[in-house]
C-alpha cells in the first residue's frame, strides 16, 4: 500500500482546516456543485442499443437488424460457456 505524500496530506489538511473554519461556506458550494449536476441529469440520455456506438452504414449495424429481425427476442441475451 502506498503512503500519501506531504503534498497530498498537507493540501488535504487545508481543505479540512478550510472547511471547519467556514461551514457555511463549503455547503453553499456543495450545494452549487449538486445543483449544476442534477440540472446536467436532465440531459443525459441513455441507450441501450449496442448499434448507436458505430456510424451509420456499418456492416455490423446490418448484421445487428438482421440478428433482431430474425430470433425477435431482442431484449434477452443468452451466453452459453462450457468447458470440455
Amino acid at each position: 500500500m502506498r503512503i500519501p505524500s506531504l503534498h497530498v496530506l498537507s493540501s488535504l489538511s487545508r481543505l479540512a482546516g478550510f472547511s471547519l473554519r467556514r461551514p457555511a461556506a463549503v455547503l453553499a458550494l456543495v450545494a452549487l456543485l449538486t445543483g449544476a449536476a442534477a440540472a446536467g441529469l436532465f440531459r443525459l440520455e441513455l441507450k441501450t442499443d449496442g448499434s448507436t456506438l458505430y456510424p451509420t452504414g456499418d456492416p455490423v449495424v446490418a448484421r445487428t437488424v438482421a440478428d433482431n429481425r430474425r430470433f425477435r427476442e431482442t431484449d434477452q441475451v443468452i451466453l452459453l460457456v462450457s468447458t470440455r
